[in-house]
């Protein structure tokens, strides 16, 4: 790792050779920073095309819903490092909460843990969009009082939901949360997300 002095850091090859019959070398530089990202890209699709194999998998041979929701949980928050994963079912009018993963270095998920994606509840539901997407920002200027005072209080930085739905019907919605940092959601993530929640 090379770092520019206009402060860019790139990946650097160094080649070292000594010159025939002297005590001087040659040493050389090569910038393979274009292909350490195309190489990271490859890696990042294969892994997303993984886990959307699992799902599909797990989806004809499952055994029970709430496994299939466990599964499928696990393998987004894991496969997208995004620190909570939770599927709400839409029962008699509510959404109720199905499943939630955390990455915290826990075999359980506390009650406080779920807590964070009951918070945004309500915001979720009033903000998806027409392509049934809802971003969340805790700085972005059109969050409400409301909505700022839960992320306050859980830790929440940054989430987004997507409706799940069959048959032009809504039937729950995928729920993602970070509260480690602010992050900004890549077009290829949520693609990742819209695609899970079809199968």
């Amino acid at each position: 790792v090379f770092v520019s002095k206009n402060g860019i850091i790139k990946d650097i090859f160094v080649v070292v050779s000594l010159i025939p019959d002297t005590m001087q070398s040659v040493v050389s530089f090569i910038d393979i920073s274009e292909s350490k990202r195309k190489q990271r890209i490859i890696e990042t699709r294969f892994r997303y095309e993984q886990m959307l194999s699992d799902i599909s998998s797990k989806a004809v041979s499952i055994i029970s819903k709430e496994d299939f929701f466990d599964f499928c949980t696990a393998q987004l928050s894991n496969t997208l490092n995004v620190m909570y994963a939770a599927v709400f079912e839409k029962t008699e009018g509510n959404f109720l909460l199905r499943s939630v993963h955390s990455l915290k270095d826990t075999d359980s998920v506390s009650k406080s843990d779920i807590g964070i994606d009951k918070a945004i509840l309500s915001w979720e539901i009033d903000n998806f969009d027409t392509s049934g997407v809802a971003l969340f920002h805790k700085n972005a200027k059109n969050q409400g009082e409301t909505e700022k005072k839960y992320a306050d209080e859980y830790g929440v930085k940054t989430a987004v939901a997507l409706l799940l739905q069959a048959n032009r019907l809504h039937f729950g919605y995928l729920s993602f949360a970070e509260t480690r940092f602010y992050r900004e959601w890549k077009e290829d993530e949520l693609n990742l997300i819209k695609t899970a929640a079809y199968i």
